[in-house]
């Protein structure tokens, strides 16, 4: 239909042919269109992914496809999927939120984030267990080139020191992003934080960053910060806000 602006077809079993319609289907719709194929089930989804982009030559030929928001979640992503989504100019959202991303589509995803010149939001949430143990710092580094992502979701993933230092370095430089979603850290002392603390509190620019409440009350009970020392980092934090259209 001429007026549909949203599709959300998620955990639906597919054939592989009509997974491949539906999706290249939406690419012509008038208006731009928020769809869901997240957590696709088949009956073997390697060989229908495989079948998909066999035939996604077809896909990356069109040229104005017209999509505003995607939702991938824990499907496959290929090199090839990710130079289609850089033709999407009116692609506000994507979501790759439990996605296996190796390593061999790491360089086009770097491209991706770097450069896709309309995108809004990168979701990348409930990653832990299916992307290579450095790929958060990847992105953070990734996004500090970024001149249009403002709103990035990473919340219930593995962050450790490392990461810390990196979301840090994020923060201190790319004054785009302005919401982060996150909701705890894999740290066991304070001193990890004082990076990421120490970047919200010399930022001039304003953003929304996740309070992770169960990080502090944990270095709380271990002692590691008291309760005056914790009110004056709250105040720091200010919950994301979801934009109106999405």
């Amino acid at each position: 239909p001429e007026c549909l602006t949203d599709l959300f077809l998620s955990q639906i079993h597919w054939s592989p042919s009509n997974f491949f319609t539906i999706f290249k289907s939406c690419c012509y719709t008038k208006r731009p269109i928020s769809l869901s194929l997240a957590d696709a089930i088949f009956t073997s989804r390697r060989e229908s992914f495989r079948q998909f982009y066999g035939s996604f030559q077809d896909i990356l030929n069109i040229e104005n496809p017209n999509f505003y928001a995607l939702y991938w979640n824990h499907n496959h992503i290929r090199s090839i999927f990710l130079q289609f989504l850089l033709k999407c100019n009116n692609l506000k959202f994507i979501s790759f939120s439990g996605c296996k991303i190796k390593h061999h589509v790491v360089r086009m995803l770097q491209k991706f984030v770097e450069t896709h010149n309309s995108l809004h939001t990168f979701d990348l949430h409930g990653s832990i267990h299916v992307t290579f143990t450095d790929m958060l710092s990847k992105l953070f580094y990734w996004l500090k080139k970024s001149r249009h992502i403002r709103r990035i979701d990473i919340s219930k993933n593995k962050m450790g020191p490392q990461c810390i230092q990196s979301l840090a370095e994020l923060i201190s430089t790319n004054m785009k992003i302005n919401q982060i979603l996150i909701d705890e850290f894999d740290i066991t002392e304070y001193s990890s934080l004082l990076p990421l603390i120490n970047a919200l509190k010399d930022r001039k620019a304003p953003i929304y960053v996740q309070y992770p409440e169960e990080t502090f009350s944990k270095l709380k009970e271990r002692g590691e910060i008291d309760d005056e020392n914790l009110r004056a980092i709250r105040s720091l934090f200010r919950s994301p806000y979801a934009p109106k259209e999405q």
